[in-house]
Parts: structure tokens; C-alpha cells; sequence
């Protein structure tokens, strides 16, 4: 009994520290993808170059009209890659099992209709 019990301390320390890097890897990578998404939204990407360079009100008002240009261009790219996506999954719908289609669905994020307002993806002009 001696001689197992500190082999147990071990597996349970060892199994511990795999659910928590489980997890916790999941929920950085999710921050991460949330944090990337927010960069789509054109209010967000002025904001967030503001932060970045901590600019004053008076560089605010100048850079306004320069950051509202590469906003709409970033915006007018994410989309385009959004197309591209689309046009990708519906090809290959025909060749996928229905859990296959899921898969697919689930890691190349919102499809349109099924996107929250903030994501700003369902208008594929």
C-alpha cells in the first residue's frame, strides 16, 4: 500500500494537469478568435487603433477620416474571404456526411443568418 500510494499522487497530479491545459487551452484560443472578430466590426477597428496608440482627442479628430478609409477596406477584405469560405462549403456539401457538414459548419464560424448583429456578416454585398 506504501508503495502505491505515491504512484497515485502522481497519476492524479498528471490527470489534473491535463483536463486543466485542456480547458484552459480551449478558452485562450476562443478569447483569441472573439478578440480577432471584434477587429471586423469598423467603430471596433478605429477604437482599437486608437487604444493602441493611445491617441488625444486632437489626433483622434485628424486620424478619424484615414482610419474610416482602412476600416472599410479591412471590412470589404473580411467579406471577400467570407465569400470565398462560403463558396468553398457549398462544393464540398455534396461529398460530406451530414456530421462531416457539421464539422465544417462549426470551424468556419457564422454562416450569414445564423451570425449575431455584432459580427456584422450576414450583409455579403
Amino acid at each position: 500500500m506504501k508503495k502505491s500510494k505515491p504512484i497515485l499522487v502522481i497519476a492524479g497530479t498528471l490527470l489534473i494537469g491535463f483536463v486543466l491545459g485542456f480547458f484552459v487551452s480551449g478558452y485562450i484560443t476562443s478569447h483569441k478568435i472573439k478578440t480577432f472578430m471584434r477587429w471586423t466590426d469598423k467603430e471596433e477597428f478605429v477604437n482599437r487603433i486608437y487604444e493602441r496608440i493611445d491617441a488625444t482627442d486632437k489626433q483622434k479628430k485628424q486620424l478619424y477620416p484615414i482610419l474610416q478609409k482602412y476600416s472599410e477596406k479591412s471590412t470589404e477584405c473580411f467579406n471577400k474571404h467570407k465569400i470565398i469560405i462560403d463558396s468553398m462549403s457549398t462544393e464540398l456539401e455534396p461529398y460530406l456526411s451530414s456530421e462531416q457538414k457539421q464539422k465544417l459548419e462549426k470551424c468556419m464560424g457564422c454562416k450569414g443568418e445564423n451570425c449575431s448583429p455584432k459580427k456584422n456578416c450576414s450583409s455579403m454585398e
